[in-house]
């Protein structure tokens, strides 16, 4: 597997943005921002993304990222996300943050062990207002919360 910039059309890696992010409208509002890595199998083929976009505050947001299913638990997803904070580091920003849905155990388990650390929670985000359907449901629970982590470097 090789982690690598992506500088190509983004509307070819939106399938995979879409397996993070169920707000069309959000999505539209953010998928050309900032940088995008890669992860490719040996073939070449795409098997999983990372986004990372500077704000205002000076922190590098992760607004999004997903591994294809089939590789999903051979490390693609960390190695991403070390990248982007190894890029950050090197560009000088303070800090590396991002945010799941609190219905998402398997998400919150896994940034917390790549020693991201819960900031905050945004009670009610993923609703209409936000451009989600009122139906979303993970792992049987009920997809309402946001939850912020921050990794400080």
């Amino acid at each position: 597997m090789t982690i690598e910039p992506y500088d190509g059309p983004r509307t070819d890696l939106v399938w995979s943005f879409r397996e993070a992010e169920d707000s069309e409208s959000l999505l539209a509002g953010y998928l050309e921002e900032g940088v995008v890595w890669v992860a490719r199998n040996p073939d070449g083929e795409v098997i999983g993304h990372l986004q990372a976009v500077p704000r205002d505050d000076g922190a590098w947001e992760v607004t999004n990222t997903a591994v294809a299913e089939s590789a999903r638990g051979q490390g693609v997803g960390r190695r991403l996300l070390e990248q982007a904070v190894a890029a950050a580091e090197r560009a000088g920003v303070a800090r590396v943050v991002l945010a799941t849905g609190a219905a998402d155990v398997g998400n919150l388990r896994f940034y917390q062990r790549c020693g991201f650390r819960i900031t905050h929670v945004v009670h009610d985000y993923f609703g209409p207002e936000h451009g989600y359907p009122d139906d979303l449901v993970v792992d049987g629970i009920p997809l309402r919360d946001q939850v912020w982590f921050e990794r400080a470097l």
